[in-house]
């Protein structure tokens, strides 16, 4: 069929057509041997065709005296010696680093015909409405002006921080091949650390101030302290700065049987950092971690066995996976506490695992098939 179609890329732009006409069904029809080609083409009669001489031929014209099959046996070389064993062959070897400060803020974008907006919370303006101090959203204009910052549009107002991460990762890629069983790994390893810097001081967590001391206002206290830690609930400035080791580790294995038969699995162990997003109880209006926070596990594995031949394609999965140490924030307005609330969770754990089918099944009908799937799983 291959030199079929070569042969008929050779003829005249005017003879193409009408010979394609002709023996097209022909054509289509014939998948045999080089000789059912040639006896095709004898009865086809193929004008014009440019037949090459052979490797043979060309070696007789240099002065080559042998037959065609001594050529062919002069072709073969003599063994050769043993080569030393292969060692996994390295695919990729990189590192990469990431530093990143994102500004998260509110502006204002339309006073909605106002002539101004007053920058408090107004959820704490409901609690704390007795106390000056405890609704401002930016405490320090409030101390320093003895009134509410007056915004316009185009303000920041509510919430102002920098969101602090640096990641860096080395990871390492390999494939090994003995024919028909196949196994590649990939290596992974990092360091990721993040923090909070906040621009505003919140009235509701006012924090110490610039010296370390206690905010005083009126004879009046304004630092608060964690019932757990003992430590100042802070807004302004630095939190404490979260740092993990991270890394991974994945093995795939396959092995092809003859017929189209094929078993292949993988594995893997991923330890990964939690976000920053899921690390503060609340990082619009303070510093504080959510406790106890951990790196999340992950333990994934699968086993599939697949059959394609003959235009049947069939496929049985199963798998298992395992999160471990999870951390989930939620932030909501709690109507039974008339309350906006933040509501923190760790050491969240969770499994999968199931069985898979895919099946293609070809029907009598040409051209049509049947495919479906089937699965089963917890």
């Amino acid at each position: 069929m291959q030199r079929t179609v070569q042969a008929l890329g050779s003829l005249h732009q005017e003879q193409r057509g009408r010979w394609c006409d002709e023996r097209k069904e022909q054509i289509m029809s014939t998948t045999g041997t080089a000789e059912s080609y040639i006896e095709l083409q004898g009865e086809l009669k193929i004008p014009d065709a440019i037949h090459g001489k052979s490797a043979y031929e060309i070696a007789v014209m240099h002065g080559y005296k042998g037959t065609a099959e001594e050529w062919i046996t002069s072709l073969k070389g003599e063994q050769g010696i043993q080569g030393e064993k292969g060692e996994l062959p390295v695919k990729g070897v990189d590192y990469w680093t990431e530093e990143d400060k994102a500004e998260i803020k509110a502006k204002m974008d339309d006073l909605l015909g106002g002539d101004y907006y007053i920058n408090i919370d107004q959820f704490a303006e409901r609690d704390f409405a007795s106390s000056p101090t405890m609704v401002q959203n930016d405490l320090d204009y409030y101390l320093a002006h003895g009134q509410a910052q007056i915004l316009q549009q185009g303000d920041k107002y509510g919430y102002d921080y920098y969101a602090n991460v640096r990641k860096a990762n080395v990871w390492a890629n390999g494939d090994f091949d003995l024919g028909a069983f196949k196994a590649n790994v990939a290596l992974q390893a990092g360091y990721e650390k993040f923090w909070r810097e906040g621009l505003v001081r919140k009235g509701l967590f006012a924090g110490l101030d610039d010296n370390g001391e206690e905010l005083v206002f009126n004879g009046q206290v304004l630092t608060a302290y964690d019932p757990k830690t003992g430590e100042a609930i802070t807004s302004k400035g630095n939190s404490e700065v979260s740092k993990f080791l991270t890394y991974s580790a994945k093995l795939g294995l396959q092995y092809h049987f003859d017929g189209g038969h094929r078993i292949y699995a993988t594995g893997g162990y991923f330890n990964d950092a939690p976000t920053f997003a899921q690390s503060f109880i609340s990082p619009r209006t303070r510093n504080s971690l959510v406790p106890n926070l951990e790196t999340m596990k992950t333990l994934s594995a699968d086993i599939n066995y697949q059959y394609s031949n003959n235009g049947y394609n069939v496929r049985v999965t199963g798998f298992y996976t395992k999160i471990m140490d999870q951390t989930d924030m939620m932030s909501f307005y709690d109507d039974t506490q008339n309350s906006f609330t933040n509501f923190a969770m760790s050491g969240i754990d969770q499994r999968h695992m199931g069985i898979e089918l895919g099946f293609k099944v070809p029907l009598p009908v040409k051209g049509l098939s049947v495919e479906g799937a089937l699965s089963w799983g917890e």
